[in-house]
């Protein structure tokens, strides 16, 4: 356990009175060399004092590198949602819309060149990726459900968005370490910056036919916020008809990838008995490392057994329970996913028991029936008694069994609709699709339909940055002397046990991050997990962890824990189930109408205004092989580096231009603009100057103890700041286990602020919510041209 300082402190003795400055004079020869341990204590702490002021200085870099992406997350958000406005009254119309973007999968660009910045191609010959930064690219498929209004209504919007992507092409993307700007629509569809081939297959039924964007971290986390997810699974016999297994672990894969740091995940499967990943008794932080595990658990599952329901659920309580006691859980939102083909007892009573209580609040349920044979009319009625959303899905259909487990997206995004929650959040680091050099980290923040009341989330604004220039501005701290974990308890020195294993030091096996075992009362004790009955997460340490525990910190500061009303909760089963007549609750129609507006917009009360733009022009496609092009990934014999350089050279048709097109002249700096000190900078130097004072008052005291040892006139330091050195860029730095570093913080409920008034638009754009000018832009990162204003909305958290 952490020992707590008192709050009494022992004041200092009082400084020895400089003496006059003619009496100093004449008592220079007495004077005595100071004591050495004075000196080596004061050169100490000078230096502290300059890695403290250095260490302000860098996290002042990254929050000042991560605060510009936010802002200009925000500006393509309010183009949007000013597209939205324009929409409705009819003033972006088919003659603005029309030819506003491509498909990405096509084998045409409108004037592509080659970006080293974006992977190694071989019809670049190896230096780069074939872009287009003129138009974005539209990446659908059939597989999605999308219908033609909704398409359309993403092609203007991406239309209208465009001078604003094409502005900041110079400062985000060309000198920047941002690599894609881009919005996921609520139906799936991405509108991607700068234009780009997705790849090789460019068939109606290739071209990565099953990419959703709701199911990437990025519009996943913006559009539902941090949640516990528990997939309870059937695995009983009958899942092995008609591919069922198969089927549904594909969808459970989707699920998994879907999650992000700022989740707790956990897996029950149940036939005659419920179980749990690995037997684990807690869920864990859906980092990627861990999701890479559970992926491979859900593969190998086999089918076979009874169908008992109330095991399932049962294992699934105990799971939730057991990992708020050791807190292991977000404290946020509980999502049961349960996922059924069978027949068994109705679990309802046991499950409207546990609502009656503190440990049931705040709890949602998702019903999938899968499969002929299932009890639907059971099931339905379950969903009715215990609020739950029930979805149907026929055998074979992949794509519905798909949309049916992400059903909790439009519940958590209606939510944080009918409660207007702004603001941003932050994917931990991970793989972009498609891959380019080493892994990205994400900003977004939901868009909406603001129009009519309620708002209508209409999808997700983001951007993303390279994370090996992040992490180069993050702070990176000292090793310590011992293991410690996160809780400031020791690792057990030597050899300790799990599962009849032996291990030593930190491990990560069947955990997302390393751990170890600790000595007895501290951690989580647990006297079947470990030989000495305790056990607790390692701390980390470097560049990377600081970095990754700065995002989670931003990734969590939204928990609005609040239940739908109950005709909302109907709008979304009508949404999940529209052949079935009957309903759960008995709303009126008007009710009904307002709730499909928030889950749909305008797909589900079409207005002539609101369509017109989209009903003037029609999409279209062109198809053809890569193979042999500009545009001929070759992946078999050219790979990517993870360095962030290229490596492979590679024998391809004549290349691309490798220069990019002339990028707009930087904005000319305010008249009187003052440049800004980086708050941590600032700080820094405060405490630096505070501990040199101290440190001089000790030393006067030291050096003056007798009457004939006058002090000695010691000249004051003088401490320079320490310029900012642009680095190259480095290869990912691995998380370091075993060392000191700050805890994460913890996962609180954070009320949401209000909406702040935004910028004043662009003369002839409506103004969506006020005037008030935005805060200045942040120092050494310039602001885009002014056809795309940095526009700051948001308060800091």
């Amino acid at each position: 356990p952490r020992r707590v300082l008192s709050s009494a402190t022992r004041a200092l003795p009082p400084l020895v009175p400089r003496p006059p400055r003619a009496e100093h004079r004449g008592a220079v020869a007495m004077a005595m060399r100071p004591p050495r341990c004075g000196v080596v204590v004061l050169l100490a702490l000078c230096a502290a004092a300059l890695v403290c002021v250095a260490r302000g200085q860098t996290s002042a870099i990254l929050d000042q590198a991560l605060n510009h992406k936010e802002t200009a997350v925000a500006s393509i958000k309010a183009r949007l949602e000013s597209g939205a406005v324009a929409l409705a009254d009819g003033s972006l119309d088919a003659a603005t819309c029309g030819g506003g973007a491509a498909s990405s999968c096509t084998a045409a660009l409108g004037t592509p060149f080659c970006d080293i910045n974006f992977g190694n191609t071989a019809g670049c010959s190896c230096r780069g990726r074939a872009i287009d930064t003129s138009k974005s690219v539209i990446k659908t498929s059939a597989k999605l459900d999308v219908s033609a209004t909704a398409l359309k209504r993403t092609a203007c919007l991406a239309a209208h968005l465009q001078p604003n992507l094409t502005a900041m092409y110079s400062t985000m993307i060309e000198t920047g370490d941002t690599k894609w700007l881009y919005f996921g629509s609520k139906d799936g569809v991405i509108v991607n910056y700068p234009g780009f081939v997705w790849g090789d297959q460019t068939a109606p039924d290739g071209c990565d036919e099953y990419y959703d964007s709701r199911l990437r971290p990025w519009q996943m986390t913006a559009a539902t916020g941090p949640k516990n997810i528990v997939l309870i699974l059937d695995v009983s016999g009958s899942m092995s008809v008609a591919n069922r297994l198969g089927l549904m672990k594909a969808a459970a894969v989707k699920v998994i990838d879907s999650a992000t740091h700022s989740d707790y995940i956990g897996i029950v499967t149940f036939n005659n008995a419920g179980a749990t990943y690995q037997g684990l008794t807690t869920m864990a932080k859906a980092l990627p490392a861990f999701r890479t595990r559970l992926k491979s658990y859900i593969g190998g599952l086999s089918s076979g057994g009874g169908t008992n329901f109330e095991a399932g659920f049962a294992a699934a309580f105990a799971l939730i329970d057991s990992s708020r006691a050791k807190k292991y859980a977000a404290s946020c939102h509980t999502t049961y996913m349960f996922l059924t083909d069978g027949i068994a007892t109705n679990p309802k009573d046991m499950i409207r028991a546990r609502q009656a209580t503190d440990a049931g609040k705040d709890e949602h349920y998702f019903t999938v029936a899968f499969g002929t044979g299932t009890d639907y009319d059971m099931l339905r009625g379950m969903s009715c008694d215990i609020g739950a959303v029930f979805t149907p899905v026929p055998d074979g259909d992949e794509a519905a069994l798909q949309r049916a487990m992400i059903s909790y997206y439009k519940f958590y995004a209606l939510q944080k609709t009918l409660s207007k929650v702004e603001g941003f959040t932050w994917t931990e680091p991970y793989t972009s699709v498609p891959d380019i050099w080493g892994p990205l980290t994400s900003v977004s923040a939901p868009v909406y339909d603001k129009t009519r009341e309620p708002w209508h989330m209409m999808g997700v604004a983001s951007a993303d940055a390279t994370v090996c220039n992040l992490e180069l501005k993050a702070p990176e701290t000292p090793a310590p002397a011992t293991l410690t974990t996160v809780t400031g308890c020791t690792c057990k020195s030597g050899a300790w046990t799990y599962k009849g294993v032996s291990y030593s030091g930190c491990s990560d096996v069947d955990w997302p991050v390393p751990w170890c075992a600790t000595g007895p009362g501290c951690g989580v004790c647990d006297s079947t997990i470990t030989s000495t009955g305790c056990w607790d997460d390692c701390q980390a340490t470097g560049q990377a962890a600081a970095l990754e525990s700065e995002l989670l910190r931003r990734a969590t500061s939204w928990c609005e824990s609040s239940d739908l009303p109950a005709c909302a909760v109907e709008a979304l089963r009508r949404t999940a189930d529209p052949t079935h007549a009957a309903a759960c609750t008995v709303c009126s129609a008007a009710d009904i109408e307002k709730y499909q507006w928030a889950i749909d917009g305008p797909d589900a009360n079409t207005s002539a205004a609101a369509t017109s733009a989209a009903a003037g022009f029609t999409l279209s496609s062109t198809s053809g092989g890569l193979a042999g092009t500009l545009f001929d990934s070759n992946t078999a014999t050219c790979s990517c580096s993870t360095d962030m350089s290229p490596s492979c050279s590679c024998t391809a048709p004549p290349p691309l231009s490798p220069f990019p097109p002339p990028s707009p002249p930087a904005p000319p700096k305010e008249e009187g603009a003052k440049e800004e000190l980086p708050i941590g900078i600032i700080v820094g130097a405060i405490a630096g100057v505070m501990l040199i004072a101290v440190v001089w008052g000790v030393y006067l005291r030291c050096v003056g103890r007798g009457a004939s040892k006058p002090p000695m006139m010691q000249p004051q330091p003088i401490i320079q700041m320490q310029p900012i050195i642009n680095m190259p860029p480095t290869t990912h730095m691995p998380l370091g286990y075993g060392y000191t570093q700050a805890a994460p913080p913890a996962i609180a409920p954070v009320f949401r602020p209000g909406y702040p008034p935004a910028y004043t638009p662009p003369q002839g754009e409506a103004p969506p919510y006020g005037n008030q000018p935005p805060p200045p832009y942040p120092q050494q990162y310039p602001p885009p041209p002014p056809s795309a204003p940095a526009r700051n909305y948001y308060p800091s958290t």
